[in-house]
């Protein structure tokens, strides 16, 4: 039964790559573990330069679509950070259907006004992943004009009758990379420098844990969040909860466990 759920788990996995907005070789980074390029959007893949795509092709909105495209912006206008299933059920009344909604979504996050993260919970002992959206500066502002720009996959009726061309798109909002200093290890957050020798424990239980559970590493929870627990050094599940990546259901099952990591003396 464990195996049946692993393998649907994996599959899961390959559909959300799949249909993802984001970039794809991070994806790909986050899901085997690499620590060095974990933050940074590679800037090649069709997520990142849909300008330069030869297979997929782009149109700008049509017929209603601006419309609900700033419907989707003001939604985030109104609560930030929503996962995107509770988004559509918020713009679910001018956009019912999903795939349809998913696409504008698409579109705004390859327009550079917003950004759409991988994120998780539990539920009944299970690890559920989703996305959640946040908007960009660009998207707190963009109105009317900036819809137009918004690459949409597929072809309008018009682009098929002209050749199929496909849109020609603005560049994207350059992304600054984040420094690289002697703490770039504890996520990129201020204060003083994780212990090696604390994320070395961390990592090492966390890596017991997911064998345990028949679960890759990460879907424990991820680096920055190790990282984080690391330099933090929480003392409590209250301080626990204020550690990005931990929730109260995570806290829960494993609080305890990492309160004994992190009060344990060095060298024991």
């Amino acid at each position: 039964m464990l195996q049946r759920e692993h393998k649907r788990e994996q599959l899961d996995e390959i559909l959300r790559f799949a249909d993802t907005h984001g970039c794809r070789m991070l994806r790909l980074l986050q899901h085997f573990g690499d620590e060095e390029d974990r933050t940074r959007p590679c800037g090649r893949c069709d997520a990142c330069a849909p300008r330069e795509t030869v297979v997929r092709k782009w149109r700008p909105p049509a017929g209603r679509e601006p419309e609900r495209l700033l419907r989707i912006l003001d939604a985030l206008r109104q609560r930030d950070r929503q996962a995107s299933g509770q988004l559509h059920r918020e713009v679910s009344s001018t956009l019912p259907d999903r795939r349809d909604f998913e696409r504008l979504l698409g579109g705004l996050a390859r327009a550079g006004l917003v950004k759409l993260h991988a994120d998780t919970f539990e539920k009944d002992g299970r690890t559920i992943s989703f996305q959640r959206a946040t908007l960009t500066h660009e998207g707190r502002t963009a109105g009317p004009a900036e819809m137009a720009t918004v690459p949409l996959e597929g072809e309008t009726a018009a682009a098929s009758a002209r050749g199929g061309k496909p849109l020609s798109l603005p560049k994207p909002p350059r992304q600054r990379r984040p420094a690289r200093g002697p703490s770039s290890d504890d996520g990129g957050s201020d204060g003083p420098a994780a212990s090696p020798e604390l994320v070395e424990r961390l990592r090492a239980w966390r890596l017991e844990e997911a064998r345990r559970r028949r679960v890759p590493a990460f879907r424990i929870f991820g680096d920055r969040t190790l990282f984080a627990l690391a330099q933090a050094r929480p003392a409590s599940e209250g301080g626990l909860l204020e550690v990005p990546g931990l929730g109260p259901k995570l806290v829960e099952r494993y609080g305890r466990v990492l309160l004994g990591i992190l009060r344990r003396p060095p060298g024991r």
